[in-house]
């Protein structure tokens, strides 16, 4: 037997089989041996090794069959025990059908049994829902209402119920689940519900989101709009605003005022949150309800107007200059509890109406308003001149003679009258010059007399001068007509026919001249110069 000892690293032994070999491999050696066959005989050949290097970690073998003293959970329905790792019982435990465990409480703690909650089963080892909808209640009574719905026992905050409502509300409302006590059923926005918000025979929502159920579903008796507050301070509950711009996505609003075309022809409805900060975001309603405003100072009834002073309004009809924009009226008037049904309503400036054309040809003073065809037809400004065709006289009426001769800016035809003389001036261009002409005006036809008054004398039937008679009907006798007069009269009968005595004592101051048509001229000349009266004899 040939023996081969290898230490250290040998690139290559080879090793004669012609005869058995022992080869001995130590201190982790790495060999390549070549093993020569002759003569065709197989020959053994033996290797002993000492311990080499550590080879790599080969997989994991698949898992081992379950050891003794376990629980199968598929086919255990109580458990009456746990056992330790030596298979010791070291507590004894028990639990009723259909119940889970788990801990009710906050905190690290013991394990509780649990129930199964409404609309939950637990059935070969599974726990399920069994339930089709929400839990659901049928409402008694009006505004305060009550229902009854099976397992609640408390009020949990996302709480959802679908409540019938048997009748409508009235106003603000409450519900009273199973008597936990009664909560208010309020709107998103966290405002009472109104009158007519809910409906007889619906079914709505309800959420508790701690302290109220906010309810879903109301009646259409609102609109609202999420708004940003553009101007520089807060804008509170009430106050009437106007559509301004955009910010952050959403429409802006400032306070309305019926001054100015700009703060009120966009006018869009009232604040409706409590307040909202400068450039905060908050609800206005557009149309409907709102409530708890102080109106006491106003009637059920009125009507309201936006107002003069920014974010008010007015039960007063505000007319021009001012803007008309019809707000909403008065369903409540109360001192703190007051409440407005809101529409606002904008009025029209005469070029916002669309047959009237007031931007094509800007109006001017003393331009009227006039029906021109086209296309379309419209109504436009225009001057009396360019309606007339012309240029029409004016009428002049002043106490001095006429003005401004000379000049074409006077319309020819135009009239002046004197108010002093009564005379009339005619302007007129005669082709070389304009100037102010004196009309002669002939005298008209002489009236018929006057009918005789009460208690007069008739002085063509009257023979002679037997008294006079007062105005108030009463005869004054002959002997005292110079009293009555004041004067001491000529005896007028002895002048008739002839000349009158012209001297300056005959006839004193207001005596009553006789005279015949043939001494007209001269008695008349001295009467009127020593102020006569004359009775002419016929």
């Amino acid at each position: 037997m040939a023996f081969v000892e290898i230490i250290g690293q040998q690139p290559l032994i080879e090793v004669s089989a012609t005869e058995p070999a022992e080869v001995i491999i130590s201190g982790g050696s790495q060999v390549r041996m070549n093993v020569i066959v002759t003569d065709n005989i197989v020959t053994d050949i033996s290797i002993t090794a000492s311990q080499g290097l550590p080879g790599v970690a080969g997989a994991a073998g698949p898992a081992g069959p379950a050891g003794p003293n376990t629980v199968s959970t598929s086919t255990s329905t109580n458990i009456t025990g746990i056992l330790a790792g030596n298979g010791t019982t070291v507590q004894e435990a028990q639990m009723n059908t259909n119940k889970i465990l788990g801990r009710s409480t906050a905190g690290v703690g013991d394990i509780e049994e649990l129930s199964i909650g409404t609309g939950l089963s637990l059935s070969a080892g599974t726990l399920s829902s069994t339930s089709v909808g929400l839990a659901s209640g049928i409402s008694s009574g009006t505004d305060t209402y009550t229902t009854t719905i099976a397992n609640v026992t408390g009020y949990v905050t996302n709480d959802t119920y679908v409540i019938k409502f048997t009748n409508g509300n009235t106003g603000a409302a409450t519900i009273n689940i199973n008597g936990l006590g009664a909560k208010a059923l309020v709107k998103n926005t966290g405002s009472a519900l109104v009158g007519g918000d809910i409906s007889v025979g619906q079914e709505m929502i309800i959420i508790y989101d701690g302290t109220n159920f906010q309810v879903l579903g109301i009646a259409p008796n609102q609109m609202f709009a999420f708004v940003t507050n553009a101007e520089a301070t807060t804008i509170t509950k009430g106050q009437v605003v106007y559509a301004f711009g955009a910010a952050g996505d959403r429409m802006s609003v400032k306070l309305a005022s019926n001054t100015a075309d700009l703060t009120s022809a966009k006018t869009i409805g009232l604040v409706y949150s409590s307040s909202i900060t400068a450039n905060g975001t908050g609800y206005i309603i557009t149309q409907g309800v709102i409530q708890n405003l102080n109106l006491g100072a106003y009637t059920a009834g009125d009507t309201l107007y936006l107002g003069v002073t920014p974010g008010t309004y007015t039960s007063t009809k505000p007319y021009a200059p001012n803007h008309l924009v019809y707000v909403g009226i008065i369903e409540r008037a109360n001192a703190g509890n007051g409440q407005i049904y809101v529409r606002c309503q904008n009025g029209y400036e005469l070029d916002e109406i669309h047959d009237i054309d007031l931007v094509t040809t800007a109006p001017v003073n003393n331009d009227v308003l006039t029906y021109v065809t086209g296309t379309p037809n419209l109504w436009k400004p225009r001057s009396v001149t360019t309606i007339l065709g012309y240029t029409p006289p004016r009428t002049y009426n002043q106490n001095t003679t006429p003005t401004g001769s000379g000049t074409s800016s006077i319309p020819t035809g135009s009239l002046w009258f004197h108010s002093d003389t009564g005379i009339q001036y005619t302007y007129y261009y005669d082709g070389n010059t304009y100037q102010w002409t004196q009309e002669t005006l002939p005298l008209g036809p002489q009236g018929p007399q006057g009918a005789n008054g009460t208690n007069v004398v008739n002085g063509s039937t009257a023979t002679s001068l037997t008294g006079l008679l007062k105005g108030n009907g009463s005869v004054v006798s002959a002997t005292t007509v110079l009293t009555e007069i004041g004067f001491t009269p000529e005896n007028v009968a002895n002048k008739e026919n002839t000349t009158l005595d012209t001297s300056s004592t005959k006839y004193p101051t207001n005596n009553l001249v006789k005279t015949t048509l043939d001494a007209f001229a001269d008695d008349v000349d001295y009467a009127i110069m020593t102020n006569q009266r004359i009775l002419f004899n016929f």
